[in-house]
């Protein structure tokens, strides 16, 4: 009756392991346009799985805890089964056991489950879906316990992960260009672009924030030429011009092509916005305007994406980051968010 029993315990913990391991790879490797026009078009099952992939966390505590739960059920069975038939009065015949049944529970509890679900995804998950929500509904408790102590470790540790859902998305997004490219819809370099959108666009804005030590020190103090030495001596397209008063406080932004034309027209005046004094041009040009403008402020917390859209509407190539105390951390250019949008991370 016992060894009865173990079998039994066994054949579930199996179920089990194939069930929630193949349910978490067609979870991954379904399309999620498919499962949201489904939805729409109220398919009940498919607006179950689209909850589910807009709170991916729930899933894959779920998932975690249950294969947890399959695997110890299945050890269980046979150390019982074992002890039962066997009556050993060592460990070699659990060892053995083991050693035999790992195989087998690898092919049809993880490998042949897997590979179904990968390659019949909405098919298999529409019949998975109604009992994986029982287990949902059963362990809810635990997986809120397990989902509870991610959120709160991550805190703990200051880590700003892009949400999961997100990343799910983009990875979605990214499978179905690679699709276009091999049926020759989309070229390589509009895949290339893509790719280097969705990277840019899950980072941190600071990581391409250039510091201002990192600048000359031009003031408005300097006559123009001497600025625009500087300015072809260090390869800038544009720099920032510090106030007088405060070395450290961009007063704004010059472009480097600007500044030269203002020069070869020879103006007759030099104006800051600043509302200083005309300053002469020491090279004997005469006296040009400086084409000073002005620095758009972005959040630290903007992604770049967000940043590209403040340059375009702003029709600015130059941009501070400040925090929430409104102190300015650094610069970010235009031009280099877009060699990194064409040429990636390397540019």
């Amino acid at each position: 009756m016992i060894a009865i029993l173990a079998v039994l315990l066994g054949i579930v913990g199996l179920f089990l392991s194939a069930f929630f391991g193949g349910t978490e790879t067609g979870f991954y490797r379904v399309s999620r346009i498919r499962v949201q026009l489904d939805a729409i078009e109220g398919n009940r099952v498919s607006q179950w799985l689209l909850h589910l992939i807009n709170r991916p966390s729930l899933f894959i505590a779920t998932i975690l805890f249950g294969n947890s739960f399959a695997n110890s059920l299945i050890s269980a069975a046979t150390v019982l089964f074992v002890q039962t038939v066997f009556k050993p009065t060592g460990n070699s015949a659990e060892i053995l056991a083991t050693l035999l049944l790992t195989p087998f529970l690898f092919v049809y509890a993880e490998l042949f489950p897997k590979y179904l679900f990968m390659q019949t995804p909405e098919r298999l998950l529409r019949y998975a879906m109604p009992l994986f929500f029982v287990f949902l509904i059963l362990l809810l408790p635990i997986s809120l316990v397990i989902w509870l102590l991610n959120r709160g470790l991550a805190f703990v540790l200051g880590e700003k992960h892009e949400p999961l859902q997100m990343r799910l998305a983009r990875r979605e997004l990214t499978k179905r260009f690679d699709e276009g490219q091999e049926y020759g819809i989309i070229l390589p370099a509009q895949r290339q672009l893509t790719r280097n959108v969705f990277n840019v666009a899950s980072q941190s804005i600071l990581r391409y924030m250039t510091p201002l030590s990192d600048y000359p020190a031009i003031t408005l103090a300097m006559p123009p030429a001497e600025m625009l030495a500087v300015a072809q001596q260090h390869e800038l397209s544009e720099f920032p011009v510090f106030s007088d008063l405060n070395p450290k406080q961009p007063a704004g932004y010059v472009r480097t092509i600007e500044l030269a034309l203002a020069a070869a027209a020879g103006a007759d005046s030099l104006t800051h916005v600043s509302g200083s004094d005309s300053l002469p041009d020491v090279s004997g040009t005469g006296l040009i305007e400086l084409p000073l403008r002005e620095l758009i402020e972005i959040d630290d917390g903007h992604s770049p994406l967000n940043a590209m859209l403040l340059f375009q509407a702003g029709d600015e190539s130059l941009a501070s980051v400040i925090d929430e105390n409104d102190n300015i951390l650094g610069l970010i250019s235009e031009k280099r968010l877009m060699s990194i949008l064409f040429a990636g991370e390397n540019a």
